[in-house]
Protein backbone atom coordinates (compact mmCIF):
# COMPACT_ATOMS: atom_id res chain seq x y z
CA UNK A 1 0.00 0.00 0.00
CA UNK A 2 1.26 3.45 -0.85
CA UNK A 3 1.16 5.94 2.01
CA UNK A 4 0.40 9.47 0.90
CA UNK A 5 3.01 12.20 1.18
CA UNK A 6 0.93 14.53 3.37
CA UNK A 7 -2.48 15.86 4.28
CA UNK A 8 -2.94 19.62 4.24
CA UNK A 9 -5.18 22.09 6.05
CA UNK A 10 -5.14 25.86 6.04
CA UNK A 11 -2.46 26.05 8.75
CA UNK A 12 -1.06 22.53 8.99
CA UNK A 13 0.72 19.73 7.18
CA UNK A 14 0.11 16.22 8.45
CA UNK A 15 2.81 13.91 7.20
CA UNK A 16 3.61 10.27 7.89
CA UNK A 17 6.35 9.67 10.44
CA UNK A 18 9.80 8.73 9.04
CA UNK A 19 12.93 7.13 10.50
CA UNK A 20 14.70 10.46 10.80
CA UNK A 21 11.88 11.87 12.99
CA UNK A 22 13.06 9.75 15.92
CA UNK A 23 14.76 12.41 18.12
CA UNK A 24 12.09 15.03 17.56
CA UNK A 25 9.27 12.55 18.22
CA UNK A 26 10.95 11.22 21.38
CA UNK A 27 11.29 14.81 22.63
CA UNK A 28 7.61 15.44 21.82
CA UNK A 29 6.20 12.48 23.71
CA UNK A 30 8.45 13.13 26.70
CA UNK A 31 6.72 16.51 27.06
CA UNK A 32 3.27 14.92 27.22
CA UNK A 33 1.68 14.30 30.62
CA UNK A 34 1.64 10.51 31.03
CA UNK A 35 -1.63 10.54 32.95
CA UNK A 36 -3.39 12.08 29.97
CA UNK A 37 -2.53 9.39 27.41
CA UNK A 38 -3.22 5.69 27.14
CA UNK A 39 -0.26 5.08 24.87
CA UNK A 40 2.63 7.16 26.15
CA UNK A 41 2.89 6.05 29.75
CA UNK A 42 6.37 6.44 31.31
CA UNK A 43 7.55 2.94 30.41
CA UNK A 44 6.80 3.66 26.72
CA UNK A 45 8.86 6.88 26.69
CA UNK A 46 12.23 5.14 26.36
CA UNK A 47 14.62 5.28 23.45
CA UNK A 48 14.02 1.60 22.70
CA UNK A 49 10.21 1.77 22.86
CA UNK A 50 10.01 4.87 20.66
CA UNK A 51 12.40 3.34 18.14
CA UNK A 52 10.28 0.17 18.07
CA UNK A 53 7.10 2.24 17.65
CA UNK A 54 8.47 4.19 14.68
CA UNK A 55 9.80 1.02 13.03
CA UNK A 56 6.43 -0.71 13.59
CA UNK A 57 4.54 2.17 12.04
CA UNK A 58 6.84 2.37 9.02
CA UNK A 59 6.86 -1.40 8.45
CA UNK A 60 3.04 -1.43 8.65
CA UNK A 61 2.84 0.72 5.50
CA UNK A 62 3.32 -2.40 3.36
CA UNK A 63 0.76 -4.55 5.19
CA UNK A 64 -2.98 -5.04 4.92
CA UNK A 65 -3.42 -3.21 8.26
CA UNK A 66 -1.29 -0.07 8.02
CA UNK A 67 -0.97 2.39 10.88
CA UNK A 68 -1.78 5.90 9.69
CA UNK A 69 0.43 7.94 12.00
CA UNK A 70 1.00 11.58 11.14
CA UNK A 71 3.15 14.32 12.60
CA UNK A 72 1.40 17.68 12.77
CA UNK A 73 3.61 20.44 11.37
CA UNK A 74 2.69 24.12 11.36
CA UNK A 75 3.05 25.37 7.79
CA UNK A 76 4.26 28.87 8.60
CA UNK A 77 7.02 27.93 11.07
CA UNK A 78 7.66 24.28 10.08
CA UNK A 79 7.49 23.40 13.80
CA UNK A 80 6.39 19.99 15.05
CA UNK A 81 3.21 20.62 17.05
CA UNK A 82 2.04 17.10 17.75
CA UNK A 83 0.77 13.90 16.21
CA UNK A 84 -2.45 12.15 15.23
CA UNK A 85 -3.22 8.82 13.75
CA UNK A 86 -5.53 5.95 13.02
CA UNK A 87 -4.59 2.54 14.41
CA UNK A 88 -6.28 -0.79 13.67
CA UNK A 89 -8.37 -2.32 16.45
CA UNK A 90 -7.53 -6.01 16.75
CA UNK A 91 -11.05 -7.28 17.37
CA UNK A 92 -12.85 -5.29 14.67
CA UNK A 93 -12.32 -3.63 11.30
CA UNK A 94 -12.61 -0.16 12.87
CA UNK A 95 -9.71 2.20 13.48
CA UNK A 96 -9.03 4.05 16.69
CA UNK A 97 -7.92 7.65 16.69
CA UNK A 98 -4.99 8.82 18.80
CA UNK A 99 -3.61 12.33 19.14
CA UNK A 100 -1.38 14.56 21.20
CA UNK A 101 -0.17 18.14 21.09
CA UNK A 102 2.78 19.81 22.74
CA UNK A 103 1.49 21.78 25.76
CA UNK A 104 2.57 25.18 24.44
CA UNK A 105 0.32 24.78 21.37
CA UNK A 106 -2.89 23.90 23.22
CA UNK A 107 -5.89 26.18 22.82
CA UNK A 108 -5.24 27.28 19.25
CA UNK A 109 -7.55 24.82 17.48
CA UNK A 110 -4.67 22.94 15.85
CA UNK A 111 -5.79 19.51 17.00
CA UNK A 112 -9.41 20.01 16.00
CA UNK A 113 -8.21 21.12 12.55
CA UNK A 114 -5.89 18.10 12.28
CA UNK A 115 -8.54 15.62 13.42
CA UNK A 116 -11.13 16.91 10.97
CA UNK A 117 -8.60 16.38 8.17
CA UNK A 118 -7.75 12.92 9.52
CA UNK A 119 -11.46 12.02 9.61
CA UNK A 120 -11.89 13.30 6.05
CA UNK A 121 -9.01 11.06 4.95
CA UNK A 122 -10.43 8.10 6.87
CA UNK A 123 -13.95 8.39 5.53
CA UNK A 124 -13.44 9.69 2.00
CA UNK A 125 -10.14 8.02 1.02
CA UNK A 126 -9.93 4.91 3.19
CA UNK A 127 -13.71 4.45 3.03
CA UNK A 128 -14.05 3.76 6.76
CA UNK A 129 -17.52 3.60 8.28
CA UNK A 130 -16.53 4.47 11.89
CA UNK A 131 -13.60 5.87 13.86
CA UNK A 132 -13.39 5.47 17.63
CA UNK A 133 -11.30 6.98 20.43
CA UNK A 134 -10.55 5.90 24.00
CA UNK A 135 -9.66 8.80 26.30
CA UNK A 136 -8.74 8.78 30.00
CA UNK A 137 -11.54 10.51 31.97
CA UNK A 138 -9.06 12.93 33.57
CA UNK A 139 -7.90 14.24 30.18
CA UNK A 140 -10.53 16.98 29.89
CA UNK A 141 -8.77 18.72 27.00
CA UNK A 142 -8.62 15.54 24.90
CA UNK A 143 -12.29 14.71 25.27
CA UNK A 144 -13.30 18.29 24.52
CA UNK A 145 -11.18 18.13 21.35
CA UNK A 146 -12.88 14.84 20.39
CA UNK A 147 -16.31 16.46 20.79
CA UNK A 148 -15.32 19.64 18.93
CA UNK A 149 -13.91 17.54 16.09
CA UNK A 150 -17.33 15.89 15.74
CA UNK A 151 -17.05 12.73 17.83
CA UNK A 152 -19.88 11.60 20.13
CA UNK A 153 -19.35 10.46 23.70
CA UNK A 154 -20.83 6.97 24.10
CA UNK A 155 -20.03 6.25 27.75
CA UNK A 156 -17.22 4.65 29.69
CA UNK A 157 -15.57 1.37 28.76
CA UNK A 158 -12.79 -0.78 30.21
CA UNK A 159 -9.71 -0.33 28.05
CA UNK A 160 -6.07 -1.40 28.35
CA UNK A 161 -4.05 0.15 31.16
CA UNK A 162 -6.86 2.12 32.73
CA UNK A 163 -9.99 0.87 34.43
CA UNK A 164 -12.39 3.11 32.57
CA UNK A 165 -11.83 5.10 29.40
CA UNK A 166 -14.25 7.50 27.80
CA UNK A 167 -15.45 5.99 24.53
CA UNK A 168 -16.01 8.33 21.57
CA UNK A 169 -17.15 7.54 18.05
CA UNK A 170 -17.76 9.29 14.75
CA UNK A 171 -19.32 7.56 11.78
CA UNK A 172 -19.16 8.44 8.12
CA UNK A 173 -22.79 9.59 7.94
CA UNK A 174 -22.35 12.05 10.84
CA UNK A 175 -19.05 13.27 9.38
CA UNK A 176 -20.66 13.99 6.02
CA UNK A 177 -23.59 15.79 7.71
CA UNK A 178 -21.15 17.94 9.70
CA UNK A 179 -19.08 18.92 6.67
CA UNK A 180 -21.88 19.55 4.16
CA UNK A 181 -23.15 22.88 5.43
Amino acid sequence: MKILEKLETKRLNLRPIKDDDFQEFLSLICKLDSEDFLYFIPENKTYEKVELLIKSVISSFDTSTPIYFFLIIEKESDLLLGFCGLLPLKWTNQLKCIYGLQPQYLGNGYMIEALKKLFEYGFLVLNLTKIVAFIPPNNTKAWKVAERAGMKYMGHISYKEIQRAMFFIIDKIDFIKQTSY
